[in-house]
């Protein structure tokens, strides 16, 4: 789910029709807390990572629950968190059960929990603490669109484009990140685009997406698994979907 891998990649076989999926690069006005919003952060031996990945969650309105997931790091990652991180759930896999598992476990606790949408953010990402809240309403503003993604920038270079969603080749079975390595105005221009995926290192899902097509398929363990989760499975159905905003910005 790292936008800063190669930019054309074979994924595994994907299965089923794809997601529809939309971008957009401006802000939409922000609305009142459609639903209630957990975000899940993945830890794996990246403590200090992690501690500001989740900080920059913190101050948005939007954001109801924060779930740290340690991937069975034994390192004392899991106790270092839960010391220097405050009304945040910190839960334990027992082992590096791979990222999609890793994720799984903290969508199936914030599901019980109430959630409306899951937010995932990758601990290596920084996310400007508005973006949930663009996010949000970009999923409260079309009941067709299930997954909506920042755009995702450099932080050594904010201007530019680590990734603007991801093309999916189907003959070939390679996908390439739009826009990337451009500047942000190379996004595009006003208004909703449609791509076949989004980068997973930072996306809001909508709760009815996971009750269609389940949770991310663990087999992936570290690679694809955002392309993969985007096309979804072959249930007939295809209205998730991904929204692009400016916002998160991982390590260069």
């Amino acid at each position: 789910m790292r936008p800063e891998r190669d930019a054309e990649s074979t994924p595994r076989e994907l299965q089923g029709r794809r997601e529809q999926c939309a971008v957009e690069c401006p802000r939409p006005e922000v609305s009142d807390r459609p639903f209630a919003v957990a975000a899940i952060v993945l830890n794996y031996r990246t403590p200090e990572q992690t501690w500001l990945a989740v900080r920059s969650l913190q101050p948005s309105p939007t954001i109801d629950r924060i779930i740290v997931v340690d991937n069975g790091s034994n390192d004392g990652s899991e106790s270092e968190l839960r010391r220097t991180l405050k009304d945040v759930d910190v839960l334990q896999t027992g082992a590096n059960v791979g990222f999609p598992a890793g994720v799984n476990a903290g969508i199936r606790r914030a599901l019980d929990a109430g959630a409306g949408a899951v937010l995932l953010v990758n601990s290596d990402v920084v996310l400007p603490p508005e973006t949930a809240g663009l996010l949000s309403a970009a999923l409260a503003g079309d009941s067709s669109i299930g997954i909506a993604a920042p755009v995702v920038l450099s932080r050594a270079e904010p201007d530019v484009i680590a990734s603007a969603g991801i093309r999916f080749f189907s003959a070939s079975g390679r996908m390439r990140h739009r826009a990337a390595g451009h500047r942000l105005a190379a996004a595009g221009p006003s208004g909703v685009h449609r791509v076949d995926a989004v980068s997973g290192c930072a996306m809001l899902i909508r709760r009815e997406v996971f009750g269609r097509i389940g949770l991310f398929d663990e087999p992936c363990f570290f690679s694809f698994e955002d392309v993969d989760f985007c096309w979804g499975r072959d249930d007939g159905q295809a209205d998730a979907a991904s929204r692009l905003l400016r916002g998160a910005q991982p390590p260069a």
